[in-house]
Order: structure tokens, then C-alpha cells, then sequence
């Protein structure tokens, strides 16, 4: 709040002196990236609220695996592109899957991870989206050539408020509750997140699993 503050301030006085756009199109840079990050930490700290209220619904339909992927992957790419990073999904061509889950937290798990492995990607590297059925369970892959993990420090990665070695490769600002809510959602709808890492600099895999529909199944 104080560094909005203070840019609109220092915007108010170049206006006053009819600087130039360029002067002032940085600090309204920096305002939005403040405002986003200030969004991020206000809707983790709202949602790590009510599900430790305990009164969080759940509303499960059976959902297109490759549909709904599409959507979160979509909706990333510009973020993506932003850094110059790859976002490929692949799913089986020759077979629907469904999935049931609650519709929009399955969205958000989605968007969650695909946005963490661009947040700690290098540019010009690949991050791979992939949903297939596995051993009777439905898996989906979110697999980047990034920053890594210490092996160290898996075991926190899920926990709230959580603070690792790895940093963001652009300076983006990290709420350290984005895992923890996605592991509950996960959970919540009978599923398991995990991740695989071969340590620092050899990218991450996170990996989201799900039972296989009674009541359908892949066509």
C-alpha cells in the first residue's frame, strides 16, 4: 500500500510538470504488479479462511479431462509468452477421459500449477501439461525445465506460508499459500499431489492424481 502510495504521488507531481508518458508508464507498471501481488496474498489468505472454517462447498460433476485442461492452459498462455516459455498439453487423441471433481477448485489447482512452474521457468524452456490415465487412476503432469527443488525441502513445499531456497526467475512475489490451498483441494476431492524434482536447476514435476469415475469411464 505504501509503494502505491507513493507512485501515484511521484505520477500526480510529472503530470504537474507534463513529463513525458515514458516517465510515467513505469510507475504505473509498478502499481499493477503491486496491485496483482496484493490480490494473490488477499484471495490465498480468504481461501486458506474458509477451509479451515470447514464450509467450503463441494460441488462434483463428471468433466472432460481434456476440456478442462485446455481452459487452464489457455488461460496461461500469455503469461507464458510474457517470458518466452513453451506451454504444450497433451492428452490421448483417440479417447475422452472424464474426471469428477468440483469444476472450478479443479480449475484452480490446474491454474495454480501451471502458473507456479512458469513463475520459476527459465525463458525459452518448455513447461508440458499432460492428463492420461495411469494404473486405474487418472494423472495429470505439470512438468517444467526450471529452477528445481532441493530435495531438502519437499516435505514444505505443500505446507502454508511456506519459504524455499528456489526463487522465481523473473522476481515475481511468491504468497507461500497457493500449494497448501491446491493440496487441500486435491485432497478434498479424493485425489494426491506430490512433486518430483532431481534437485536445483533440473526443472519439477508436479503430479495431481484421481480415482477413475465409477459412473464413467474413457470412451
Amino acid at each position: 500500500m505504501t509503494g502505491i502510495s507513493l507512485s501515484v504521488e511521484i505520477i500526480a507531481k510529472k503530470i504537474e510538470r507534463n513529463d513525458s508518458t515514458m516517465d510515467i508508464l513505469p510507475r504505473l507498471t509498478d502499481i499493477s504488479r503491486t496491485v496483482q501481488r496484493m490480490q494473490a496474498i488477499i484471495t490465498g489468505l480468504l481461501n486458506t479462511s474458509v477451509l479451515d472454517s470447514g464450509n467450503l462447498q463441494y460441488h462434483f460433476t463428471h468433466e472432460r479431462l481434456g476440456y478442462i485442461l485446455h481452459k487452464s492452459v489457455s488461460s496461461s498462455r500469455d503469461y507464458a509468452q510474457s517470458k518466452r516459455i513453451t506451454l504444450i498439453l497433451e492428452v490421448p487423441a483417440d479417447k475422452e477421459i472424464f474426471i469428477y471433481v468440483d469444476r472450478d477448485k479443479f480449475r484452480e489447482v490446474m491454474d495454480n500449477l501451471i502458473s507456479n512452474s512458469i513463475k520459476y521457468s527459465h525463458p525459452d524452456t518448455t513447461v508440458y501439461v499432460r492428463g492420461f490415465s495411469h494404473d486405474n487412476r487418472i494423472r495429470i503432469e505439470v512438468v517444467d525445465q526450471g529452477v528445481g527443488i532441493n530435495p531438502e525441502e519437499t516435505d514444505k513445499l505443500f505446507q502454508r506460508f511456506s519459504r524455499l531456497s528456489s526463487k522465481p526467475t523473473a522476481g515475481e512475489s511468491s504468497t507461500g499459500l497457493g500449494l497448501s490451498i491446491v493440496k487441500r483441494y486435491v485432497e478434498a476431492m479424493q485425489g494426491h499431489v506430490w512433486v518430483e524434482s532431481a534437485g536445483t536447476n533440473k526443472g519439477s514435476s508436479f503430479i495431481v492424481e484421481f480415482p477413475i469415475p465409477h459412473n464413467s469411464s474413457s470412451i
